[in-house]
């Protein structure tokens, strides 16, 4: 008999609430396991699981979305992936599922499938796939909701091609493994999808710590939001204006559904296209699985056509893009960038962040060049909170050139009187290299460093203090992304116990093995930190305290002693520490080939913990 009654694969669709399942299910790992009603291996969803099948993974979303393009390193790291989670579903315990998800298993090939099935086989004898179909207009107005708060709206039209997904599928599995739901609420059980979802695992008594535990629903936004993002899009269009969709999201998306108004309705003609799109779609779920996702036509205009009627409201939602844009965007924000051979490693204000008007504003920024440059020109661009320029300049108008500067690691500093007005500022920097009769931009950093002018402090005098800068190079060495990671992490003495939410300091040995210096860059620092597994493997905190490498550099072949900050589990037990060092917004260095330091200790109360030593 095989460890588990069936392997599950949920695969969404968008727009399901996958993302809500996938929460309840990765909050409630724990009490599943103890219950014996699932498993649901680490991780909020199982994105990388997909690559592991895939014939292309270089081409997968999860991939491409993380900025991987090179097969090896991908091929490394979800061996890396597939190895752990090997390890964790050996040792975690029989139970009568075990549940993958990711909204990208839609997209899978007969091949990856195929894969799948095989390594399914292995853990059950019996495997479901589940899907969520969701009528296509509904899902329609959703999606473009989705695409308002990122800033993509219209970009494509919303469509899942469910005849050609099915039939794959079917290539692969029997028809009866196959479970489709209807995403509509008066069908689902409970009218919920995750009480839904529960339904068809057959699991119908959740353990009590689960019972209410929801995500909040992902709210749509109004017809006003709607058209509010579109005219936002518009203006940052115009003005040429690059904005990533997780900045809009951030800045702007996710306050949309604040907005009230009426609810966005999809035009008819809109609506017309979607239903002659989707006809081949509905007919075959309709025939083949009874599943009924016709919708009646809107007859009635939807909002959108009302408020281009309204020229008054267009002209304040135009006003309040424009604020939004000038205070969120800064009017004429640009997308910081830099060329291979400049990596930016630290920016330092050396003034205080909060000046008087006519206070020393200093600033040190220390940066690498790989390649020598006959004239380097670095500028520095004052703006104020609303996006406007307020001083600017560079060493070529100062009458300091940088010339014939070697490879090698640099220090610059710019140092001026804050003669400026009470308000909030940001500096940004601009490297160029000057060539005969124009100039090559090398790096650009927007709104780098932050900073505010208070009441003005009266002086005696009647001169301006002049700007100044400095550029010294500091080192021959060349700081490059990391590529190479090799090396270990070794605990000193630790103690057998800690009490349960404490933090505590311990000692390790961090070793370089590898052929290049690991040195922290501005955007990308690189940081001590762990995570805190269970008995089973099961990952309880994965981002924990983070350490700064000291002096920001560890060179190739060399060992540094660190004293490691680490937070103590909030709940009692036994538990394994595995510590290592990240780049933040790159990679934990375990994932590319570092060999961490693992301890075990058990949590208690802080009446029973003792400062017992155990040698590593």
């Amino acid at each position: 008999m095989k460890k588990f009654g069936s392997v599950v694969l949920h695969i969404g669709c968008p727009k399901t609430g996958s993302t809500s399942i996938q929460a309840f299910l990765n909050s409630g790992r724990q009490a599943f396991l103890a219950a014996g009603h699932l498993a649901y291996p680490p991780g909020h969803w199982h994105a990388q699981l997909s690559s592991c099948f895939s014939n292309k993974p270089d081409q997968c979303y999860f991939n491409v979305s993380h900025g991987l393009t090179d097969l090896d390193t991908i091929r490394k790291r979800d061996a890396l992936y597939f190895d752990e989670l090997c390890q964790w579903l050996d040792q975690v315990r029989p139970c009568k599922h075990l549940i993958f998800s990711y909204e990208g298993f839609l997209y899978l090939d007969t091949d990856a499938l195929d894969r799948f099935k095989t390594f399914a086989l292995k853990w059950s004898d019996e495997i479901i796939v589940v899907a969520y179909v969701r009528p296509p207009l509904s899902f329609a107005a959703s999606a473009l909701s989705q695409q308002a708060k990122t800033g993509v709206l219209f970009q494509h039209l919303p469509y899942i091609p469910w005849k050609t997904i099915i039939q794959i599928y079917l290539s692969v599995f029997k028809k009866d493994q196959l479970i489709l739901r209807k995403f509509e609420r008066d069908v689902l059980a409970g009218g919920d999808v995750v009480d839904d979802f529960m339904h068809v695992l057959g699991i119908t008594s959740l353990p009590s710590e689960l019972k209410g535990c929801r995500e909040a629903e992902n709210e749509s936004v109004s017809d006003v939001g709607m058209l509010l993002s579109i005219k936002i899009k518009e203006l940052l269009e115009k003005r040429k204006v690059t904005v990533t969709h997780g900045a809009f999201f951030d800045f702007l998306g996710k306050h949309l559904s604040l907005i009230p108004g009426n609810r966005f309705k999809l035009e008819p003609e809109l609506c017309s296209r979607i239903l002659v799109e989707n006809k081949e779609d509905i007919e075959y779920l309709y025939d083949e699985f009874g599943i009924s996702l016709a919708e009646p036509m809107i007859k009635n205009p939807g909002s959108m056509s009302r408020f281009e009627q309204d020229r008054q409201l267009v002209s304040m939602i135009d006003g309040i893009a424009e604020l939004i844009t000038q205070v969120t965007f800064g009017g004429t924000r640009h997308s910081d960038f830099a060329a291979p051979e400049f990596n930016l490693l630290n920016i330092m204000l050396e003034s205080e962040s909060h000046l008087t008007s006519g206070g020393l504003l200093s600033f040190i920024l220390e940066f690498s060049l790989a390649v020598e440059v006959s004239e380097l020109v670095i500028g520095i661009r004052i703006s104020d909170g609303f996006g406007r320029l307020a001083f600017s300049t560079n060493t070529q108008r100062l009458g300091q050139p940088l010339c014939d500067l070697a490879i090698g690691t640099y220090c610059e500093q710019w140092a001026m009187v804050a003669d400026l007005p009470k308000g909030d500022y940001a500096a940004s920097f601009v490297f160029s290299e000057r060539l005969k009769g124009s100039m090559r931009k090398i790096a650009w950093y927007d709104k780098l460093v932050s900073f505010s002018i208070g009441e003005e402090t009266l002086s005696t005098g009647y001169t301006r203090l002049p700007v100044t800068t400095t550029c010294s190079r500091i080192s021959d060495r060349v700081v490059r992304p990391l590529t190479e990671v090799k090396g270990t992490l070794r605990f000193g003495a630790v103690p057998v116990n800690l009490a349960s939410g404490e933090t505590v300091v311990m000692s390790v040995v961090l070793k370089n093995s590898s052929n290049q210096d690991w040195i922290s860059l501005h955007k990308y620092p690189i940081n001590l930190s762990y995570h805190w597994l269970d008995e089973q493997g099961g990952i309880v905190v994965f981002d924990g305290v983070r350490t700064p490498l000291p002096g920001g550099v560890l060179y190739a072949g060399t060992s540094v002693e660190v004293t490691l900050m680490v937070k103590a589990p909030d709940t009692l037990g036994r538990y394994r520490l595995c510590a290592m060092p990240v780049q933040e917004f790159f990679a934990w260095f375990n994932e590319i080939g570092f060999l961490p330091g693992e301890a075990i200790f058990e949590i208690v109360t802080q009446d029973d913990s003792t400062i017992i030593l155990q040698c590593p």
